[in-house]
């Protein structure tokens, strides 16, 4: 599996659209950037005021409309359903390699791709973070705990939504099948999610009387929106 995986990282790094998807990322990650620095105003106590910071640029990326986002999740699909559709994966399977084998890899790559194009667009406001915004361990915005947990979440949740694509991927096994799948996951992502988000609310706070149980009724309530609000 090691020599099948190393084959794998060889083709991914020939892929010039590995190299576009990067330019692209990074030039959305720099725009985001670029709007937070002008959108920062001198209050009149002499001090900057950043309306976007780079806490918020970074805790806003993982939501599954992102256009970054999105690429992540098309680049991985028509890396894998290109390798289907050109009978590579047949090869592999004649040459002695497993299913399972042939799938972990192909979860490994997507995986990594995921998490290459996640710091690729997180590297910049975190470089420009003490220039231009404001740095991530400012006490209004929460502790670095929370912040270090939200991120950890939002690797998961985007981690697993690339993984449920291969996953399509390998089993529609045409390009365009692939590519649509994956739109569909990460355009209309959010809409479950606000779907789910709804079921919740409805489960758990219509069970208790906020005018009785008001304390209860809104920390239930901010307990619901801290879930949700990673992938909205």
């Amino acid at each position: 599996m090691k020599r099948l995986l190393a084959l794998e990282f060889n083709r991914l790094l020939r892929q010039k659209s590995l190299i576009i998807i990067g330019i692209l990322i990074v030039l959305i990650s720099l725009s985001q950037v670029g709007v937070a620095y002008v959108s920062a105003y001198e209050d009149f106590m002499g001090n900057m005021q950043y309306i976007i910071t780079a806490r918020s640029i970074i805790e806003s990326s993982f939501q599954l409309g992102n256009f970054q986002i999105l690429l992540i999740g098309i680049f991985t699909s028509l890396f894998i359903a290109t390798d289907i559709t050109q009978g590579t994966i047949r090869n592999k399977l004649i040459a002695g390699y497993s299913k399972m084998e042939v799938y972990l890899t192909q979860m490994i790559l997507s995986i990594s791709i995921t998490i290459l194009g996640l710091v690729l667009y997180h590297l910049f406001p975190i470089l420009f973070t003490s220039d231009i915004t404001f740095p991530i361990t400012v006490e209004d915005s929460g502790s670095l705990a929370n912040f270090f947990i939200h991120i950890g979440f939002g690797y998961l949740l985007i981690i697993v939504g690339v993984v449920l694509t291969t996953w399509i991927a390998m089993k529609a096994k045409s390009t365009a099948g692939a590519i649509i799948f994956t739109i569909l996951i990460f355009v209309f992502g959010p809409t479950f999610v606000v779907i789910a988000k709804s079921v919740a609310e409805g489960i758990l706070l219509t069970n208790i009387d906020q005018f009785t149980d008001f304390e209860l009724f809104e920390a239930t309530a901010k307990q619901i929106d801290e879930i949700f609000s990673t992938s909205l």
